[in-house]
Parts: C-alpha cells; sequence; structure tokens
C-alpha cells in the first residue's frame, strides 16, 4: 500500500509502509514495487523538475533521517543531507530551492514543526543554509501546520524561490499594542534572518496561501463568529510592510467558512475567486447538518 504519491520532474514516485515503486508520466514502470530493509524510503516529494527523497536510516526508537535530491529516471542520488541528530520526522516544503520542515517530537500545539531548514543541495553532501525556530522568538509561534508523519502537505506558509525568502504567520500580532489579530513575517532563506513584517488586519486572522505572480504574499483572512463577519483575502507586500484587500465575503457567509474552518482545509485564490475545499469527508452527528466540501467566493457581479 502506497501512503504519499507525488509528481517531480516526469516521475510518478510513491512510497509507503509496504515499499517503494516510481513510473513515467505515460505509465511505464522506472522502478518496480520494493521493500528496502536498509535506509528505507520512508517517501518522497516533487515538484517542477525536481524530486527528492527521505530516508530513515536507523530504528522506529531512534531514527536516522537524510534527505537525497535525486535523479528521477535513476533515483541516482544527486545530493544527500543528514538531518541533525534527534529528528524523528520531516516535512519537505519546498523542492526548488530545498526547504524542510522538520520536528524533533517536541513541536508545539500539535503543528508538526519545530524548526525550518534551508538546504544548499548543489553539492553531493547539503549544506544547511539557514534554520528558523518554529516557536518564533520574539516573533511568537508561528501557525504553519505539517502533517504528523507525512512527508508533503504543509500548509499555512508560503516560499518564494526568486526571492529566497520563506513567508510565516505569527499566532500573535508582533507589534506591541496592534490590534491586528497577526501578523506576517518572511526570512531569508539563505541566512535564517526576518527581511520584513507585514501587520495582519483586526478583521481576522491572516493565512498564507501562496504568492501571485508578482511574488507578493496573498493571504486569507479567516471569518470571524463574534463579529458574524465573513473572511476575505489580502495581498501583503513584506518587502515594503504593507497589505491590500482583494476581497472581503458577505457577512452571510461566516457561518458556512467557520464551519469549513474547523477541520483541515485547503484555501486558494485566482481570478478574484476564493476557493476553500475540506480534506477529509465526515458524516455528520445525529441531528446535525453536514459542513460544505467545497465553497467558492468572489465579487458579486
Amino acid at each position: 500500500m502506497f501512503d504519499e504519491v507525488t509528481i517531480g520532474a516526469g516521475t510518478v514516485a510513491a512510497g509507503g509502509t509496504s515499499g517503494t515503486a516510481g513510473w513515467t508520466l505515460g505509465g511505464r514502470p522506472l522502478w518496480a514495487p520494493e521493500y528496502e530493509r536498509t535506509c528505507g524510503v520512508r517517501g518522497y516529494a516533487g515538484e517542477g523538475d525536481g524530486l527528492v527523497a527521505v530516508r530513515d536510516c536507523g530504528s522506529t526508537d531512534h531514527p536516522r533521517l537524510k534527505v537525497q535530491t535525486l535523479d528521477p529516471r535513476s533515483r541516482t542520488p544527486k545530493s544527500t543531507f543528514p538531518l541533525p541528530a534527534g529528528t524523528e520526522y520531516v516535512h519537505v516544503v519546498s523542492v526548488r530551492p530545498l526547504v524542510l520542515a522538520v520536528d524533533d517530537g517536541k513541536a508545539q500545539g500539535g503543528s508538526g514543526v519545530s524548526e525550518f531548514l534551508s538546504v544548499d543541495d548543489s553539492g553531493a553532501r547539503g549544506r544547511l543554509r539557514g534554520r528558523i525556530d518554529a516557536k518564533g522568538g520574539k516573533y511568537g509561534k508561528y501557525t504553519a501546520d505539517c502533517p504528523s508523519s507525512e512527508i508533503t502537505g504543509c500548509k499555512q506558509l508560503a516560499v518564494d524561490p526568486k526571492a529566497g525568502l520563506l513567508h510565516l504567520a505569527t499566532e500573535k500580532p508582533v507589534g506591541s499594542g496592534s490590534d491586528a489579530e497577526n501578523s506576517l513575517v518572511s526570512f531569508d532563506l539563505k541566512t535564517g534572518e526576518a527581511k520584513g513584517t507585514v501587520e495582519g488586519t483586526e478583521a481576522g486572522e491572516l493565512i498564507p496561501m501562496g504568492l501571485d505572480g508578482s511574488g507578493k504574499v496573498l493571504a486569507y483572512q479567516k471569518s470571524d463568529m463574534f463579529d458574524e463577519r465573513g473572511g476575505g483575502v489580502w495581498r501583503l507586500d513584506p518587502a515594503g510592510g504593507t497589505k491590500k484587500q482583494l476581497l472581503q465575503n458577505a457577512s452571510e457567509t461566516y457561518k458556512v467558512e467557520s464551519d469549513m474552518e474547523i477541520g483541515e482545509n485547503r484555501y486558494r485564490y485566482a481570478e478574484g475567486r476564493l476557493y476553500l475545499g475540506a480534506d477529509e469527508i465526515t458524516s455528520p452527528s445525529a441531528g446535525s447538518k453536514a459542513p460544505p466540501l467545497a465553497a467558492v467566493f468572489g465579487r458579486a457581479g
């Protein structure tokens, strides 16, 4: 059984408890399903023309993890980066550039992340570029979320490969006395140092969704149950520290949005429309109405 399937550099790679397998996009087998007893592959992550594997050369109680950038056809490692001792799980946030979210087993709030690592995989041995503490230090804890044991699937963050930045939302506003719900902090992937901050809005917590065509951060503004206010979408400019609202949902939508926010959901914004989608399907409890599986919001007219 395969737990995760990914596509990178024209290769479909699958991994799971029973082993791994790979195919071309046309379905031709590149490597047959196999189980590796030594340094087995936990899973793959693919993006554009890149494919990486996470291997465990330890035991269940004492994992020894490493991340390898691969030749997508032969699986030959181009680069290998050993994770720091004590790392229990690693999640691939970005393949190009290589950005990892690691968990030392002490991640706060069930986020699955204790720190972020930026890796230079241009050489045979990967080199650590910068590290960012997920606890946040003076900026407070970050709200990025990664699945507990999966290689991919990290949410509530954004990576800008051109500018070399990682964008994270804080749990609380950075500025003292601020009326905003939270803030956005941008980090230089070369150094791990903060490069810019955008104050959020008092209308609701901001969650990074990704980037627009110009490299600005798109963020979903959560709805407000107390004030019965719908959510919205903002464009954040870390370089200038400014923000602009792109969409404000009607107050009538706050209940639908809030119901969807209870579980794990996906957020997307394109062509002036906000798309919310549930990751999981559950049956409603007796006497209750099931929340929608997906919802689309846009401007009237």
